[in-house]
């Protein structure tokens, strides 16, 4: 029970009444809708400090869309019939490969990384003395490297 985001690329079929969901990409119509439906609806949408355009395109119906217009998370809310519902969308920009050299990560107290609203962080834990990653609850859990 909660919103259900599609896009062309992502289907959920079901959901909590606060939820995540990551596997959205930019510039990709995202068309929310809810479960269970009711006789009123009040949507909104908070975006990346970034957004200046994606907005939806109806508050008030049963189901809304918005194309999000630049990478990050957006939140929305749905209030059904006195219900509020919630939905964490992650939009990442197409995924690409480019061959590199090298990576630098320079050392990062735990407490300097913030949690991501979905997923893992990676970084070079200056607290851990290893890399690392964190995930969204903030558990920071380390890599272990084998030498060569």
């Amino acid at each position: 029970m909660g919103i259900l985001a599609n896009s062309a690329s992502h289907t959920m079929t079901s959901s909590d009444p606060t939820d995540s969901e990551a596997g959205y990409l930019l510039s990709e119509q995202i068309v929310l809708s809810t479960n269970p439906t009711g006789a009123s609806y009040s949507w909104s949408l908070a975006r990346p400090a970034a957004s200046n355009s994606a907005e939806l395109t109806s508050e008030t119906t049963a189901s809304t869309r918005f194309i999000p217009d630049v990478a990050g998370t957006y939140v929305a809310v749905c209030v059904v019939a006195g219900t509020t519902f919630v939905l964490v969308i992650d939009v990442a920009q197409e995924s690409f490969s480019t061959a590199v050299e090298a990576i630098r990560l320079p050392p990062r107290a735990d407490s300097q990384i913030t949690a991501p609203s979905i997923g893992y962080v990676l970084y070079n834990s200056s607290t851990q003395g290893k890399l690392a990653v964190k995930n969204s609850s903030g558990a920071v859990l380390t890599i272990e490297l084998t030498p060569v």
